[in-house]
């Protein structure tokens, strides 16, 4: 299930790293799903939180000293397999609006978006996707960040989404993700917490695969950290 969501208030202000604020409201609203924000879903000694959020915009957006000014309404998507993510969501809202950080909104249009995929399409990241791996480096865990071009990029992906089928009692279903245009600044380095720094990937891609597996797609996003605003696609 995907809702696209307008908020207003006043004068809406928020920080580069606002996708750990609509993570955590997220979170709040959805608090009556028993314990999900420390266990989710568990599947191979993974959590998995099944739902991502898009990057905010609003028609009056500008940055000014590193602050991300929205005038007096935003707007973004939520998606996930699981409808009851979303409905509770949207009930806690409706009656009790949004808070993120010293912002609070409230809701003044929402709908639900349906998709129609095909067997071969072209996405473009509504939130940029991140892909990489932990490795050891003088016994410490390493990050290591791939990009559009690197074969890993895409066989971790096919590899995740799998994982998320399994998960969701799905069967492997075919897909594959190809980079169509990706230029070099459409590479983002996002703070997310703190000193928390994530290397993550917008552009176009070419996606082929099953209803199943293109449908997940759309419902849960592509790649890690979709529960924090990460790897949402679109077609174009």
């Amino acid at each position: 299930m995907r809702v696209k969501i307008k908020l207003k208030s006043k004068n809406v202000i928020l920080p580069t790293n606002y996708k750990y604020f609509v993570q955590s409201s997220i979170y709040s609203n959805i608090s009556d799903i028993p314990d999900f924000h420390n266990k989710g879903f568990e599947f191979e000694n993974k959590t998995f939180k099944p739902f991502c959020f898009s990057d905010f915009w609003s028609e009056n957006f500008k940055v000014e000293n590193k602050k991300l000014f929205f005038g007096d309404e935003i707007e973004f998507v939520l998606t996930s397999p699981v409808d009851l993510i979303i409905k509770i969501f949207l009930g806690n809202i409706l009656k009790n609006g949004l808070r993120l950080g010293n912002n609070f909104l409230e809701v003044s249009e929402m709908s639900e978006i349906k998709i129609n995929t095909a067997q071969k399409i072209l996405i473009k990241m509504l939130s940029p996707v991140t892909v990489y791996e932990y490795v050891k480096a003088n016994g410490k865990n390493k990050t290591i960040y791939y990009k559009p071009t690197d074969k890993e990029f895409s066989e971790i992906i096919k590899h995740n989404l799998k994982s998320k089928m399994e998960l969701l009692d799905m069967e492997d279903e075919y897909f594959n993700i190809i980079p169509k245009e990706v230029k070099l600044n459409d590479e983002k380095i996002i703070m997310y917490k703190d000193n928390y720094v994530v290397k993550a990937w917008r552009g176009i891609y070419e996606v082929e695969g099953s209803n199943n597996a293109l449908n997940l797609v759309f419902d849960w996003g592509i790649g890690y950290k979709n529960s924090a605003g990460f790897g949402m696609v679109d077609i174009i």
